[in-house]
């Protein structure tokens, strides 16, 4: 029915779409492993730069804060310009 000759070839067709199919899933793996790695990576580097974020604005409303608490301080205790109680003349 087949000879050797059509039996070998088909082996080799059989055998070359396998290694084509092989290499084409490898690759679709490799990248799907690569992009995932990737999205981990970004997912990571934006959890640090939130928790970074929030640590310089909570420093920064710490700083705002102290400042303004000591300006209403200096300002109990200084002599208003609009302090019409005392006679300063």
């Amino acid at each position: 029915m087949f000879g050797l000759q059509e039996i070998t070839q088909g082996l080799g067709l059989v055998f070359t779409a396998g290694l084509f199919f092989t290499a084409g899933f490898a690759g679709a793996v490799w990248d799907f492993k690569r992009t995932q790695r990737k999205k981990l990576v970004e997912q990571k580097i934006k959890a640090v730069t939130d928790a970074l974020d929030e640590g310089v604005l909570e420093v920064k409303l710490e700083g705002v804060n102290e400042y303004l608490t000591t300006l209403a301080e200096a300002r109990k205790h200084s002599y208003s310009d609009n302090d019409w109680s005392r006679d300063v003349y």
